[in-house]
């Protein structure tokens, strides 16, 4: 077993990751939020004070936390 899929193994043993499955049952769904999230942050009043760096880290950070959704939800 990788080191990948322990971590992910351990990580579905955790409460806040059982809760979070309880609610959203496939990982699509958290990823589906996760987009809801960032398109209302950025038409935000406070977006205007994001640069385009900012904006970038913020989608990255997104896209990110969906590929962690992947790989913890298999």
């Amino acid at each position: 077993m990788s080191a990948r899929d322990r971590t992910a193994k351990e990580l579905r043993g955790n409460e806040a990751f059982r809760d979070l499955k309880e609610a959203y049952p496939k990982a699509k769904q958290v990823k589906a939020e996760l987009w809801e999230l960032l398109i209302a942050a950025m038409g935000s009043d406070h977006a205007d004070m994001w640069d385009k760096k900012e904006r970038a880290n913020k989608m990255f950070v997104v896209d990110l936390l969906g590929a962690l959704m992947d790989t913890i939800y298999k």
